[in-house]
């Protein structure tokens, strides 16, 4: 009876740790996680199949979680190359009332060339086994990073980044997918760029530092004796960044960029419904040695899915490097949703719930010159509270030029902050 008690709590402790686990304990206000392996194995052509434990640790120092420290580890590796990476972050959140914040990372890691990953892990992982198209462009990358945010005044949000990273390149090891292993042939792990000077897709060391101001004019809020609760502004965002190399021992990346952006979102037009829109200008300084990792990337999407979270500062059909720049960039994106107005007078339609969205974007780079999409949509797809779902269908113009129509399937899924 005994001996079956055991292995019935082995079983029970081998599930926990197959499907991922987490361990909290309220009145220390702290918790443990293991990710789900199963959930965390995935796909390139660079490592093969690769799977990475991660384990996490929060402690929260006030009952609001306003004050709390998390770490997180990551262990992976790649069965095909042969090689483990290790990785890991400190999140410290303090000063609730100034939304101050400080994380420190390091680690080695694989890394996709645009630090704002422009496709996900999992759709990466889908198209290369079921249609064999590898769109990751990955480097090794060994690298110690700081990030520090808080508020100064009212509106006036600052975010400083210095990283110190080695970047190396890296090669295919592996070709395999489920089908199409007669008819296609994967693509080397080379980003797709006619700028690309002899020697930046090298071994190379760059200290970066990274600086950027958001302006919130008239910004209201919630004022508590413990928190700030942001209600908005009827004012644009304005963004200020730079982003430079900074040439020091080892590190020969020498660079500046600087960038400007002006972003509202959700201009109510009365029945008409709500526009946001995003625009963009910047231009390099100077790059007396540049690597591809330090030119200006844009969010792009060769995939039939997307995110509808990055439409107002990405691409849906923009290839992912080819428009990368060392020069002067302008880019702007739009977007209305009719909330109802037109798909309201469709009596089938308006059960279901749809929205009607037109959208278009622009880039121009001195190299390429123009880029513009045009987009028709429905948004709001999905059942009940799970309404996830988007469809667009997307028609692009080169130079002027008709390049094609494709559609888009949008699953809403979190983004991050900030990209310098």
């Amino acid at each position: 009876y005994l001996d079956s008690i055991d292995r019935k709590n082995n079983k029970l402790k081998f599930g926990k740790l197959l499907f991922g686990y987490t361990h909290a304990n309220s009145w220390k206000r702290t918790s443990y996680t293991v990710e789900s392996p199963i959930n965390t194995i995935q796909f390139n052509t660079v490592q093969g199949t690769n799977v990475h434990l991660g384990l996490g640790y929060d402690k929260a120092f006030d009952k609001e979680r306003n004050r709390r420290l998390s770490l997180k580890t990551k262990v992976n590796y790649g069965f095909s190359e042969e090689k483990f990476r290790a990785s890991g972050e400190l999140n410290y959140h303090f000063d609730p009332k100034h939304f101050a914040r400080l994380t420190l990372s390091g680690g080695r890691e694989t890394a996709q060339f645009f630090e704002a990953n422009p496709i996900s892990t999992l759709i990466n992982t889908s198209y290369s086994l079921f249609f064999r198209e590898n769109h990751f462009r990955l480097c090794d990358k060994t690298f110690v990073r700081g990030e520090f945010r808080r508020e100064i005044s009212n509106g006036l949000l600052f975010f400083a980044i210095g990283q110190w990273a080695r970047r190396a390149p890296l090669v295919n090891h592996s070709d395999y997918s489920f089908f199409h292993r007669d008819d296609r042939e994967y693509e080397p792990n080379v980003p797709e760029n006619d700028r690309i000077g002899d020697g930046e897709l090298s071994q190379s060391e760059a200290m970066s530092v990274g600086l950027s101001l958001r302006i919130r004019l008239k910004q209201k809020y919630l004022d508590y004796p413990d928190a700030k609760y942001i209600m908005g502004s009827k004012f644009p965002d304005i963004w200020v960044h730079y982003r430079g190399g900074v040439p020091l021992g080892n590190a020969t990346a020498d660079y500046g960029r600087v960038s400007a952006v002006l972003s509202k979102s959700d201009i109510a037009l009365g029945l008409g419904g709500v526009s946001s829109f995003r625009l963009e200008a910047g231009k390099f300084l100077y790059d007396k040695q540049l690597y591809f990792q330090d030119f200006k990337h844009f969010l792009g999407n060769e995939t039939n899915i997307g995110n509808p979270e990055q439409y107002l500062s990405g691409f849906k059909r923009l290839p992912y490097y080819t428009y990368s720049t060392r020069n002067a960039w302008l880019e702007g994106h739009w977007e209305h949703n009719f909330k109802g107005f037109l798909t309201d007078k469709l009596p089938l339609v308006k059960k279901l719930g749809w929205s009607l969205v037109a959208g278009a974007a622009f880039l121009y780079t001195s190299e390429e010159k123009d880029y513009t999409e045009l987009s028709l949509g429905l948004d709001n797809i999905g059942f009940g509270v799970a309404r996830l779902f988007r469809f667009d269908v997307v028609s692009s113009f080169k130079k002027g030029k008709y390049d094609g129509t494709g559609w888009l399937i949008g699953i809403r899924l979190p983004t991050g902050e900030i990209s310098l």
